[in-house]
């Protein structure tokens, strides 16, 4: 499987085990089976978009947070909108936006530098 996944996979694992949740638990709140709950987790399941927002939501997380490896920052004075340097940083080059690639062939990319409370920019 895509690195990617496997990254997924940890992402959801960290969040269950952060709420004391079971894999059964989690699975039964996502309307997933907790053997497909169980592939995901180990990275060897291509969860389709609407697992992933199952999981997001069960989890009481924003589907963000499953590309991110860095917690969500405050916006300082100088981000603000029509800063230049906000502008300049306000959309990554393609070859720099993490990518991660869904059965039937969905791929998700995010197109800013980081996660933006409240906001999510992505193309699918």
């Amino acid at each position: 499987m895509h690195p990617a996944v496997r990254h997924l996979g940890n992402k959801v694992r960290e969040a269950r085990s952060r709420l004391g949740l079971s894999q059964r638990q989690l699975a039964e709140r996502a309307g997933l089976s907790p053997g497909m709950l169980c592939l995901i987790e180990r990275g060897e399941a291509n969860p389709s978009v609407q697992s992933l927002l199952g999981l997001a939501e069960a989890l009481g997380l924003s589907l963000a947070s499953f590309f991110d490896d860095q917690p969500e920052q405050a916006t300082t004075s100088e981000d603000t909108p029509g800063s230049s340097s906000s502008w300049r940083r306000m959309v990554l080059p393609a070859e720099m936006r993490p990518v991660l690639e869904l059965a039937g062939g969905i791929t998700w990319s995010r197109l800013t530098p980081g996660p933006e409370a409240g906001v999510e920019f992505r193309e699918v």
